[in-house]
């Protein structure tokens, strides 16, 4: 019998008035997986009771175990659990994987009390997406970690680079980088008049954005820079996918381009439908000012989807010129063109990129990949 003090693992999987989550509703499962064969840890699970898609709940109860889930009220209830945790002390340690600043911050109370027995990891999602706020934002949080900070996850090298005195994270050996992963899912049709007939006409070269219509996503950029090539090739289609302010200003931009044949706009789509669109396209885009993360780049290469990014998330580390897709320069749409013609009128380069695609995606961006470095992150003995 295994008598060594075991450590716990906590996993806030929702987000506040959302509930529980896709990517970390898979996150979830594997990390139960992985930690059921390893005596010395145990793992929780929590989160509001709501969900962002149907179905994650009980895709969910039936992998993990129900002592490893906790369902809550409300998004406050969170801090009294862990509270409550720590006061039976009956672990080692606890490892709380906060994933927004909200859950972080409303954890400093514990770790002053209970100090190093505490260990707060954040993953930095998202922190004012570009605006004005993200520079004192960001400087303010990076004296906070510095304080309370246990493992500070920048996800990628863009991310460190735009949020203030990374480097002071780092120097204290606070700061990793652990992506996030993809799992394969199950290829399901929407049952949309307006896409479903050009989605899958073989003679079209299908371009995909799948973005919120906000500023900083550059949808008008993207029609200004596109709107020739549109007019010119009646083969081309541009498939814009979500909602948003901005779309209204899009849809009579279009409109008033006379591009009405080529660009279709269908509103946003169930999630279970994306790797349908994603498998029956020929491009993706991701034209944003700034992405934290990015899993709008990693996903479509998840199913041999060649990307044109701009510079910007998990962007350069993934988005290889002529091998998986093309890295814009953030500050312009110049080459976007380009790089368009090129794929349309080179189909051997489309495929050799699809593959290319697809096999480094598979390869390093996997939850299991993912979950192995966090088991080593966890496992290292160097008393932080």
């Amino acid at each position: 019998m295994n008598s060594k003090p075991k450590k716990l693992i906590v996993f806030p999987a929702s987000m506040k008035k959302v509930g529980l989550l896709y990517h970390f509703t898979e996150l979830g499962i594997c990390f139960s997986r992985r930690i059921a064969e390893k005596q010395d840890y145990d793992f929780l699970l929590i989160s509001e009771k709501g969900e962002l898609n149907n179905g994650l709940w009980s895709k969910l109860e039936g992998v993990l175990p129900k002592r490893e889930i906790i369902r809550t009220n409300t998004y406050e209830e969170f801090p009294q659990i862990m509270e409550t945790k720590m006061a039976a002390d009956c672990y080692e340690s606890v490892t709380v994987l906060t994933q927004g600043l909200k859950q972080f911050s409303s954890l400093i109370p514990l770790k002053r009390k209970y100090g190093k027995r505490l260990k707060l990891y954040i993953r930095l999602n998202s922190f004012k997406h570009g605006s004005i706020l993200r520079y004192p934002l960001t400087l303010y949080y990076s004296w906070v970690f510095s304080r309370y900070a246990d493992y500070v996850n920048f996800q990628c090298a863009y991310t460190a680079t735009i949020f203030a005195r990374s480097k002071t994270i780092f120097d204290r050996c606070l700061g990793i980088s652990i992506p996030l992963g993809l799992s394969k899912e199950d290829s399901l049709e929407p049952d949309l008049d307006e896409l479903v007939p050009i989605m899958k006409d073989d003679s079209c070269f299908k371009l995909v954005y799948l973005a919120q219509f906000h500023k900083h996503k550059r949808h008008f950029e993207l029609i200004d820079q596109l709107k020739e090539l549109l007019r010119n090739n009646n083969r081309l289609k541009l498939v814009l996918l979500g909602d948003g302010k901005e779309f209204s200003s899009i849809r009579r931009m279009v409109l008033e381009h006379k591009l009405g044949e080529s660009v279709v706009m269908p509103g946003r789509i169930d999630r279970r439908y994306v790797p349908w669109v994603l498998k029956n396209v020929d491009l993706s885009l991701v034209l944003s000012n700034v992405e934290t993360f990015g899993h709008n780049i990693l996903e479509p290469l998840f199913y041999g989807t060649p990307v044109i990014s701009t510079d910007v998330g998990i962007g350069r580390e993934v988005v290889k010129d002529y091998h998986t897709g093309f890295l814009l320069n953030s500050g312009s749409l110049s080459n976007l063109v380009r790089y368009v013609e090129y794929l349309m009128n080179n189909e051997t380069a489309l495929v050799e990129m699809s593959a290319n695609a697809q096999r480094l995606a598979r390869l390093e961006y996997t939850w299991d990949s993912v979950v192995d470095r966090y088991m080593r992150l966890f496992d290292r003995e160097i008393g932080l």
